[in-house]
């Protein structure tokens, strides 16, 4: 939401916007390995592709005006020519994020195309703070994030937290549209603060943004230019020869379980074999790695195999599953489940007192080991240097559950233990028996009907045949997380 002031604007768009670039680059914990590499052509530059960009900024944006300037060139170029590794990164990463912006959004009764904002604001990392405090995604100050009810701990810091922080933002967002009555201004307040454009606004004479802009801050002056160059990118990236990086599986296919006793990330991943990275990019809220005990619970965000696996970790009964999530999983069951370790390099910051014995004592290794994975010369270390240490973590190897044939009769029961997650997928007519063929194989008898049913209304519905009135009702869109059960 604050960016540095005293930036000019190429440095801005280089460093404030892409801060991290170097280290995501190096680690790229979100991306699957098989993702298709780019054939990025750098004869087609911004310069050469003017007029097809001034088209493409009338066609895609639509809630302002659709200037193109200098400022939107600067974002462009930056984005296209200087990072177009970074860039396809964060494109990837819009898969992710993007649904859920677009369902608090429509929820609010707001513009969709208010997603690209967080482009400006973070380039879709939660983790993101800038160097005035700002975090997460939607850039958050902190009391700017308290007054929307995020929860700011030692332990938990909900700005990073894409859901809440999502909510919050729209919420922001929607009052300060209100107050100013067009978008532009609502964006200039979202980034400098309503009492900087109400100060414009009072300066100038006028609410046209386009007009009274001289009078906000100088990056504020750059930011409706950076959302018009967003907002072109994500809809004409292909026109660039950008392939956008797909983010691995398990960052797509997550189920929530609510934890109530207090679990370190440490523990999570002893118990999954769920990469450190990824219960960090799952869950980045968590400041500490480490989430509290609580009454109330708090929720803890993995792969959907994942999250069966510690269910049946802790021990949770059937008749318990309602209070440690709503998403329906797959059985676990030990036979299915088998781990392996895989070495990784992880990164430590030197502090005060610190030297290479002693952190080669905490971290299980030698100092040879220490000099050899970081290229030292010396053992002469300094305050906030960076250290590579090699780490050996258990990592699951899923069963291949749902490429497994399922007999109608002996599948029935089992599905009803925990139950299992389906693919998106449409029904042509409300009372089709339907098969899914996307990565799961049921009987041709299989129908869904409403997540959370139980046995005994599910076996009365399909004997009182009175499906097609469920379906008429749930079918409107079938989500992941529907029970399957058989039709008679």
């Amino acid at each position: 939401m604050n960016i540095i002031k005293s930036l000019s604007l190429p440095l801005m768009l280089c460093g404030a916007l892409m801060a991290p670039l170097t280290a995501m680059a190096n680690s790229c914990p979100y991306f699957c390995s098989e993702s298709i590499a780019s054939d990025y052509d750098f004869a087609m530059t911004i310069d050469n592709m003017e007029e097809s960009i001034r088209e493409g900024i009338n066609e895609s944006v639509k809630i302002v005006k659709p200037v193109y300037d200098s400022r939107v060139r600067s974002y462009l170029r930056t984005y296209i020519e200087l990072q177009p590794r970074y860039t396809e990164e964060m494109i990837g990463r819009a898969e992710i994020y993007f649904p859920l912006f677009e369902k608090y959004l429509e929820a609010y009764n707001m513009p969709t195309d208010l997603k690209y904002m967080a482009i400006v604001e973070s380039g879709l990392r939660p983790l993101a703070t800038s160097p005035v405090g700002a975090a997460g995604m939607w850039q958050f100050m902190r009391p700017t994030g308290r007054q929307f009810g995020l929860r700011i701990t030692q332990y938990i810091d909900e700005r990073r937290d894409p859901e809440k922080s999502t909510e919050a933002a729209v919420k922001y967002l929607k009052q300060l549209y209100e107050r100013f009555g067009s978008w532009e201004l609502a964006m200039a307040g979202y980034n400098a603060g309503p009492g900087r454009v109400n100060s414009a606004i009072r300066r100038s004479g006028t609410n046209d943004y386009w007009e009274l802009q001289r009078y906000l801050p100088r990056e504020t002056r750059s930011y409706v230019p950076g959302f018009i160059a967003a907002n072109y990118l994500f809809n004409h990236y292909t026109k660039h020869k950008l392939v956008p990086k797909r983010p691995h599986s398990d960052l797509l296919n997550t189920s929530v379980v609510r934890i109530y006793e207090g679990m370190s990330f440490t523990d999570i991943n002893s118990a999954t074999g769920v990469k450190m990275s990824t219960l960090r990019i799952l869950n980045p809220m968590y400041s500490r790695r480490y989430i509290p005990q609580s009454v109330i619970g708090y929720q803890l965000q993995l792969p959907t195999m994942a999250a069966a696996i510690l269910m049946a970790h802790l021990g949770i009964k059937e008749e318990d599953l309602s209070k440690y999530t709503e998403t329906l999983l797959p059985v676990i069951t030990g036979a299915d489940l088998a781990f392996k370790e895989q070495t990784v390099m992880r990164n430590y910051r030197v502090k005060s007192g610190d030297n290479l014995y002693r952190i080669a004592q905490a971290n299980a290794c030698s100092v040879n080991d220490l000099m050899r994975w970081n290229h030292l010369n010396s053992s002469n270390l300094r305050i906030h240097q960076r250290l590579n240490i090699q780490v050996t973590e258990r990592v699951a190897v899923y069963p291949d559950i749902t490429s497994r044939k399922m007999d109608p009769i002996a599948t029935l029961p089992s599905l009803f233990e925990i139950g299992i997650t389906l693919p998106e997928f449409k029904v042509t007519h409300p009372s089709t028996c339907y098969k899914p063929t996307r990565r799961l194989e049921l009987p041709e008898n299989a129908i869904v009907l409403k997540r959370r049913m139980s046995v005994a209304d599910a076996i009365r519905l399909n004997s009182e045949d009175t499906t097609s009135d469920v379906t008429k009702a749930s079918f409107k869109r079938a989500m992941p997380g529907y029970v399957v059960v058989l039709e008679d």
